[in-house]
């Protein structure tokens, strides 16, 4: 996704067994006149070009499996180098160009030099890649992954920060240095409302001038609520906005978690209803269920509770208006600390005939939802998440626990970006 939060997601301390160093995009002063000429012979999770040479193994960014590239030595470790892209010696077939112009100097796309068919395929790999080193899985079954019907003018919301140096106001994403904030007059990834909305804030020079260094503008968009703007000193406008989805009009509050690519939501609440649907449980339980999308997913097929938990207390009673506007009855959301109402939740019906919704933060599950899940042994856990790193990590763990992979695969909720969902399914 677009950087929207300071700086880069934080590095993983699992990324040394996925072979992808510290992402570093922007032009930087070399200390070192040494070129190299490579080979790429994979694309690593987050983006990273791999080659080998001498022994050593190069991580390089822009580059494309099979393409010879001449590169410049950046950072020697023990085991690898990081190296920045010179120029591309021979091109992959699957090379385009990008439709940024500051692609390369932003950090927030990593794949516009790739068709996009192309791009997913990368992903998909990386997503199997991830779970045999660092989930330990091998033969993993994978189900076709699933394109976004739009690589760009996709986001419904970004988030674009101030800093204002030497008379100049620079108002966009941060770098990869995690302090200077990049310029962005508009980005090809937000939707048109939003690119329009902020050609609109950044010719208003009182409210530009407002503005503080540090601050934060948020811009959201939805269907109903048409383009909103807000600075993180006045808040949002709007308390609570509506969300059009395949499954009915939802509530979402301003600051509450919703996904940023609304056509490939509904495609993942349909993966995960139709799974459901498919085990058949009797008990569903929609842990970090947000506004209740999911379990309202889940509701479509012949379980006979479904339970939605949250921390966010905003989002549950949202939930509960959602219910009662969808008109399903046989729901219930509670908020609270994930783990100690799973257990609670767990021990009150038949594990037998219960599946688990889990889609975490990026940093995954808590290692007591994941002992919960090993002691309780719910039928059925459906993973989805945002961070391969981390649900591989989590899948050791609950294969550790007697649990196995029965299938997965990428629903790419960010195109162009090194991120994207999964949908993984575990059972006993």
């Amino acid at each position: 996704m677009a950087t929207s939060e300071k700086g880069r997601i934080p590095q993983s301390r699992f990324e040394s067994r996925i072979l992808q160093p510290t992402s570093c995009i922007l032009p930087v002063q070399m200390t070192d006149s040494e070129t190299v000429e490579l080979e790429i012979v994979d694309v690593a999770y987050r983006g990273k070009g791999v080659a080998r040479l001498d022994g050593l193994v190069y991580f390089v960014a822009g580059v494309l499996p099979g393409e010879k590239v001449r590169a410049a030595v950046r950072k020697r470790k023990k085991n690898c180098v990081e190296a920045d892209l010179l120029d591309v010696v021979t091109p992959a077939a699957e090379r385009i160009d990008a439709v940024c112009p500051l692609a390369g100097v932003c950090p927030g796309c990593n794949y516009q030099h790739v068709d996009y068919g192309a791009e997913v395929a990368l992903k998909q790999k990386q997503l199997t890649d991830v779970l045999q080193r660092i989930g330990g899985c091998s033969d993993v079954s994978c189900r076709e992954a699933l394109s976004a019907p739009t690589p760009l003018n996709y986001r419904n919301r970004i988030t674009l920060h101030v800093q204002r140096r030497r008379g100049n106001t620079a108002l966009g994403y941060y770098g990869n240095d995690n302090e200077t904030v990049i310029d962005i007059p508009s980005c090809p990834l937000a939707v048109d409302a939003l690119n329009g909305l902020l050609g609109t804030t950044r010719a208003d020079s009182e409210r530009m001038a407002a503005l503080s260094g540090g601050d934060t503008l948020s811009l959201r968009w939805t269907a109903s609520d048409g383009p909103l703007c807000w600075s993180q000193a006045d808040g949002p406008p709007l308390s609570r906005l509506t969300e059009n989805t395949a499954i009915g009009d939802l509530l979402v509050p301003s600051r509450s978690f919703f996904q940023v690519n609304p056509a490939v939501a509904d495609m993942l609440l349909g993966v995960v209803g139709g799974i459901i649907e498919s085990i058949s449980p009797k008990t569903v339980i929609d842990l970090y269920c947000g506004v209740g999308g999911m379990a309202f997913a889940a509701s479509r097929s012949s379980a006979e509770f479904l339970l939605g938990i949250d921390s966010d207390a905003r989002a549950i009673r949202a939930a509960r208006r959602n219910a009662v506007s969808l008109g399903v009855e046989n729901t219930e959301f509670v908020s609270g600390k994930a783990a100690e109402l799973l257990d609670e939740a767990v021990e009150a019906v038949d594990a037998s005939q219960l599946a688990v919704i889990v889609d975490p933060p990026r940093r995954g599950l808590e290692k007591e939802v994941i002992e919960i899940l090993g002691r309780r042994r719910p039928a059925t856990v459906v993973y989805v998440s945002c961070g391969a790193d981390t649900m591989a990590r989590d899948t050791r763990m609950l294969v550790e626990h007697g649990y196995g992979v029965v299938e997965t695969g990428v629903v790419d909720m960010f195109p162009r970006t090194a991120h994207f969902e999964s949908v993984t399914v575990f059972s006993q």
